[in-house]
């Protein structure tokens, strides 16, 4: 059985030979899981991009799991007595290997870029598939499959994502400045710090999502602090408005108990 769920019957298969040894049948073993990956698993995610290529990724590994059980089970002889004499990798661990070491690690790349543009998307209004972010963000599915290098690998994504809503968030505090009145700019901040909470808690662990809206804080308003007592006080504002206002977007909770008004309290200006 390949990945697509058929079983090979070519007599030439690196399993077909009769009469291996132990050490022999394990190198073929792992010879025909990486075949199987570089003839089928790899074709298919090339040149896919955004939902399509977390899609893909997700239904490969899902396949290759149900392939590599079938398969194992035609070998316990090697992981009853030949892996744990020799101390090798289960051929469960051989499969993730092979896997990692071919399709994850040479396009974790394409995987990472994939992810972001569809966070940017979804930042952005558009329908995307909140789902697929989870199971490929988060430890529930393929992260807590891939290894070890697991939290390196989820550490790196959330780097490059933190970084990436500080670029977006920094253009969107100038572009507010210069066309929302005081008062429509403090309501818009607090607007976007629910609508960034709630859409990031889909499919962000809640550490990630905490970090996110500090960034978020943080460019929109601890940076433009002088700026907006300048426009606070151009504008004419009475105090008393000023700190009832910056004081609601200032102590919002961050957390999961999140004490924050109703959306409907912070109208989005138009």
């Amino acid at each position: 059985m390949d990945v697509t769920g058929s079983i090979p019957q070519s007599p030439h298969s690196p399993l077909s030979t009769p009469l291996c040894t132990g050490g022999e049948l394990y190198e073929r073993y792992k010879t025909a899981l990486e075949e199987s990956i570089v003839s089928v698993v790899l074709p298919s995610l090339n040149d896919k991009h955004d939902a399509c290529l977390l899609a893909d990724l997700q239904q490969m590994w899902t396949n290759y799991k149900v392939m590599t059980k079938c398969l194992s089970g035609f070998f316990l002889y090697l992981d009853h007595h030949f892996v744990v004499r020799r101390n090798l990798p289960s051929l469960n661990d051989l499969a993730t290997i092979s896997f990692h070491n071919l399709v994850w690690s040479k396009l974790y790349g394409n995987f990472l870029d994939a992810a972001i543009s569809l966070i940017n998307q979804d930042r952005n209004g558009k329908q995307v598939q909140q789902d697929l972010l989870k199971d490929v963000l988060t430890f529930s599915t393929f992260f807590a499959e891939i290894g070890e290098q697991k939290i390196e690998y989820y550490e790196t994504f959330e780097q490059i994502m933190l970084k990436e809503a500080a670029s977006y968030y920094a253009q969107l505090a100038s572009e507010l400045l210069c066309c929302r009145s005081y008062t429509d700019y403090i309501q818009t901040v607090a607007w976007l710090l629910i609508q960034e909470r709630e859409r990031s808690g889909r499919y962000l662990q809640q550490g990630s999502v905490e970090k996110l809206l500090e960034i978020v804080k943080r460019k929109l308003m601890d940076e433009t602090a002088l700026l907006l007592v300048e426009k606070q006080k151009a504008e004419c504002h009475d105090t008393a408005t000023y700190q009832d206002l910056l004081s609601k977007c200032a102590g919002m909770s961050l957390g999961e108990e999140s004490s924050v008004s109703p959306l409907t309290q912070w109208p989005f200006p138009q």
